[in-house]
Order: C-alpha cells, then sequence, then structure tokens
C-alpha cells in the first residue's frame, strides 16, 4: 500500500490523467452519450485544464486542502454525473417535468464556465503569491 502511495506523490498528474482519459473512453462508448455533447467537452476541458494550469493540480501531500476539495466537487460535475447519466439516461425526480435537453446542455456549460473561472482565479492567486 505505501508503494502505491509513493507512486502516486510521485507521479500526481500522470495518475489524474489516466483516471480521466479513462472516463472520456468510458463517456464516449455510453448509450445516451450523443445526446449531451457538452458533457464530452467538459470532460476535455478537466483534463486540459489539469494539462495546462500546474497550480490546479491535486495536491497528494494535504489531501484535505480547500483547492482539493473544490477539485474534487468539480470533477463530480464535470466528469463522474455525465458518465452516470451518459450510462443511465435522466429520470423525473422532484421536477415536475424533465427539463429540456438544450436545457441540460446548457447546464453543463454554465458548470464548465465555473470551473475554467475557477481555476483561471486560483492560477493568477497562485503566481502572485508565489511572487510576494
Amino acid at each position: 500500500m505505501d508503494n502505491i502511495r509513493c507512486n502516486m506523490m510521485r507521479q500526481p498528474l500522470t495518475w489524474t490523467l489516466a483516471v480521466n482519459l479513462l472516463a472520456l473512453a468510458v463517456f464516449a462508448v455510453a448509450p445516451y452519450a450523443r445526446e449531451y455533447p457538452a458533457a464530452l467537452v467538459g470532460i476535455q476541458v478537466f483534463i486540459l485544464v489539469q494539462l495546462l494550469l500546474p497550480s490546479t493540480r491535486p495536491s497528494w501531500e494535504t489531501p484535505l486542502c480547500p483547492a482539493n476539495v473544490a477539485q474534487a466537487f468539480f470533477w463530480v460535475q464535470l466528469v463522474l454525473v455525465p458518465i452516470l447519466f451518459g450510462f443511465y439516461g435522466l429520470s423525473q425526480g422532484t421536477l415536475p417535468r424533465m427539463p429540456s435537453r438544450a436545457a441540460i446542455n446548457w447546464a453543463i456549460v454554465l458548470h464548465i464556465i465555473a470551473y475554467l473561472c475557477f481555476c483561471a482565479s486560483y492560477q493568477c492567486l497562485h503566481r502572485s503569491l508565489a511572487s510576494d
């Protein structure tokens, strides 16, 4: 067990990318994936942000820091939930009627924009704190 933890601490980007690329491939073969193209874009955005913005990558030294918690919430919204409704579809919940596919795709786009804003501001704040 200790060997796996040491390996993850040495190569966090590799593990993060491997999990998210696997999630992208799984979503691509899901039966309902064609109905929600914004979800596919959301998974790709999550992967690209991890590649391009190093300060937004998970910190394995302090797993319960606020940045990791925020990244985990966005990962659930942009990766895990789309995989689940890609395979199982959506069902009538507590709403009086189902939202349209267009409304769901727009909601996913808003989550993508929120994630990009969070990551861009975190990257800028991290740079300004590092220069002080």
